[in-house]
């Protein structure tokens, strides 16, 4: 049975190296995540690979979400690029544009750069629920 867990708050990052390629790419499902993204991972992965890391990249997202709540705004610049990035090993396209804008308005020192906190935090548990879902009705087929 496929386990994502629920935000940890703290766990190492088995899968710092995947980067793909996002841009471009047909989306089937909610908007929120590149299925095509998904696909290529679980092909290039194999399924019990697949299946097996995913609970990985999620601890890791759910560490860069804790980083992000506790940190201090000095830090914020850091969080979301690395969240951006955890972000990019799923296609999550949504917790991407937002992790980016937050670490945009970061990096200018903007004052307003925690305000993309709770919606990026938003973001990643809808798509996890969104992944949780696709795979099981996936995997009942």
């Amino acid at each position: 049975m496929l386990s994502i867990p629920a935000r940890a708050e703290t766990t190492r990052s088995y899968l710092g190296a995947i980067f793909l390629d996002l841009w471009g790419a047909a989306e089937r499902g909610p908007w929120m995540i590149n299925w095509e993204c998904i696909s290529d991972l679980r092909r290039d992965l194999g399924q019990d690979l697949f299946e097996g890391l995913l609970p990985d990249i999620f601890a890791d997202l759910d560490n860069r979400a804790y980083q992000l709540e506790t940190a201090p705004d000095e830090d914020l610049a850091f969080l979301f690029h690395a969240m951006k990035g955890s972000a990019l090993n799923l296609g999550l396209t949504e917790v991407i544009k937002l992790a980016s804008a937050g670490e945009r308005d970061a990096y200018r020192q903007c004052t307003s750069a925690r305000r993309h906190v709770a919606p990026c935090l938003a973001a990643l548990d809808t798509a996890r629920q969104a992944l949780r879902e696709e795979l099981l009705r996936s995997s009942a087929a």
